[in-house]
């Protein structure tokens, strides 16, 4: 508590995610980027996956490389279909 009662713990806390959410963001972009380079073909899957994997942090959760490689079959799929 600060000399005129305000709490300045809050305020800590919030920088603290601030400093959190730019890497985060930062990592998402360079999925997102690489995923766009699927999409326009300049890249193949394994070039994807293997970005991918280096762009997540290594603690990074199952969870979020399963929905990057969801969004590679989702690119497969419309390739395939764009073929027909």
């Amino acid at each position: 508590m600060s000399a005129h009662g305000v709490d300045n713990q809050d305020d800590t806390r919030s920088q603290g995610s601030q400093d959190d959410l730019l890497p985060k963001q930062a990592m998402a972009q360079s999925c997102l980027v690489i995923i766009k380079q699927r999409r326009r073909d300049a890249i193949t899957t394994v070039q994807v996956i293997l970005g991918i994997l280096k762009a997540l942090p290594e603690n990074s959760s199952i969870a979020a490389f399963m929905c990057y490689v969801e969004q590679l079959v989702e690119v497969k799929h419309d390739q395939a279909i764009m073929l027909i």
